[in-house]
């Protein structure tokens, strides 16, 4: 079964498996809430890493099951966890298109996705998501806050990662029209024909 080499009478919510997973990754893998509330009230450790450094939260996330990941959640799971890769459940969501885990984590608690982390190729979950082209999963961080300067190790913006310009267009009416908020907060409303102009400069 999907316990591997586990020996189902002697497993405990302790046990693990030859890849390091605990009976709650296994739960989270398969999508299971039911297990998942019974292995938490046993005792499960709900941020148990795998020897991949993932938790269960980063494999609800990988696989897309929006209401384990909430129930995770419920549990005080950690979504600022980094696996090996530097990736935190936000950036394997991002990186499979589930948009609705990244609902799920960006609407529970925003702070906590750390939307602005980068993972060890200094990609952010915008980074990812631009280059995958998953229009509702940029339009979610980007309304949340997400940055579009931030570099990755190559030096790249999100914005210079988009999957085509379609992608691209997305992200910088958000980023034009989040400069305009910027400015009207700061500045004096000005009339129109100054404004129009703006969009010529570069940085």
């Amino acid at each position: 079964g999907p316990l591997g080499s586990m020996d189902p009478s002697v497993v405990t919510p302790f046990s693990r498996d030859d890849r390091g997973h605990t009976p709650l990754h296994v739960a989270a893998v398969c999508g299971q809430a039911s297990l998942i509330d019974l292995l938490v009230s046993k005792g499960a450790m709900v941020n148990a890493t795998d020897y991949h450094g993932a938790t269960p939260l980063h494999l609800a996330c990988q696989k897309g099951y929006q209401s384990v990941t909430l129930l995770l959640l419920h549990y005080k799971a950690s979504a600022e966890v980094q696996d090996n890769n530097g990736n935190t459940p936000l950036h394997l969501a991002c990186t499979y298109g589930h948009e609705d885990c990244v609902k799920a984590l960006v609407y529970y608690d925003v702070e906590s996705c750390r939307l602005d982390i980068g993972n060890e190729k200094g990609d952010t979950p915008l980074h990812i998501a631009a280059r995958w082209g998953y229009q509702g999963v940029i339009e979610t961080l980007l309304q949340n806050g997400a940055s579009t300067e931030i570099q990755n190790r190559l030096k790249e913006t999100p914005l210079k990662c988009a999957l085509n310009s379609k992608i691209l267009s997305v992200m910088e009416a958000y980023h034009l029209s989040f400069e305009r908020r910027q400015k009207s907060s700061e500045a004096p409303v000005q009339s129109p024909q100054r404004s129009v102009d703006h969009h010529h400069h570069h940085h």
